[in-house]
């Protein structure tokens, strides 16, 4: 997928660079679970986060506040859902608001208290995207 291609996908919803280009040195964000390669994240950020994060030209965010280690993908093209109820999916992943994309289903890591505390000021709520420790019963 490259930015500027003529495709329907990028027709229907208007976004370029929302999916991987390739399968290498993916990435998810640590705020939001978007998974992009690495190079995506230091070319435009985070299509989610990226006022929050500033990660686009800075290889130390887009190591601080993605991660490489993370489970499961969903993409999920219509967030929204087409009767605007949402997808059951993007709701469970609490994704509802996001942009179409790809996301991890859990994403192993967690932004600084910083990180953290800029995402809470500018309204964002600083979701913790780790799924993989479950609570004993």
């Amino acid at each position: 997928w490259q930015s500027g291609q003529d495709t329907a996908m990028e027709d229907s919803y208007g976004e370029a660079d929302i999916v991987p280009e390739d399968m290498k040195s993916l990435r998810a964000c640590l705020s939001c679970s978007l998974i992009k390669t690495e190079d995506q994240f230091l070319r435009n950020g985070c299509d989610n986060c990226e006022q929050w994060l500033e990660i686009a030209e800075s290889y130390e965010n887009v190591k601080e506040c993605t991660s490489a280690n993370f489970k499961g993908m969903a993409a999920i093209m219509d967030p929204k859902g087409r009767d605007n109820h949402g997808s059951w999916v993007g709701s469970w992943l609490r994704l509802d608001g996001l942009k179409p994309g790809v996301y991890a289903l859990s994403v192993t890591g967690r932004l600084s208290d910083e990180i953290i505390a800029k995402l809470k000021a500018g309204g964002s709520a600083a979701i913790n995207r780790d799924r993989s420790t479950v609570a004993a019963s």
